[in-house]
């Protein structure tokens, strides 16, 4: 999946679109991709059908409203020996990509 787009009776007001490209041109597998982090059911067909590789960045354009910047959101990951993802460290920057002001960052840790 590389887009989504949020409708409202008033037509699309958001998209929300997906890289999976890491440092390099990596790509990593996602080994657990059965609830991928937006919450929705890997398997609706309605939709479209999720990556098998771990999001690295994630951009939000509000459609609806051009003069609000691009939130940028940049994921990185570490693993296991098995490949399972342990740790995954999210930067949100709410002036999108480029911008460190209000950078917020969250670690979660992961356990399987």
């Amino acid at each position: 999946m590389r887009t989504i787009t949020v409708h409202e009776s008033s037509g699309p007001v958001s998209q929300l679109a997906f890289s999976y490209v890491g440092p390099g041109g990596a790509l990593t597998e996602d080994k657990c991709p059965l609830n991928p982090e937006i919450g929705l059911d890997r398997y609706l067909r309605i939709y479209g059908k999720f990556s098998d590789l771990l999001v690295r960045e994630i951009t939000v354009s509000q459609l609806n409203a051009p003069n609000q910047p691009i939130t940028y959101s940049k994921l990185t990951y570490a693993t296991n020996a098995d490949g399972y993802v342990t740790t995954r460290v999210t930067e949100y920057h709410p002036l999108g990509k480029g911008s460190n002001v209000n950078v917020q960052t969250t670690i979660d840790v992961l356990k399987y």
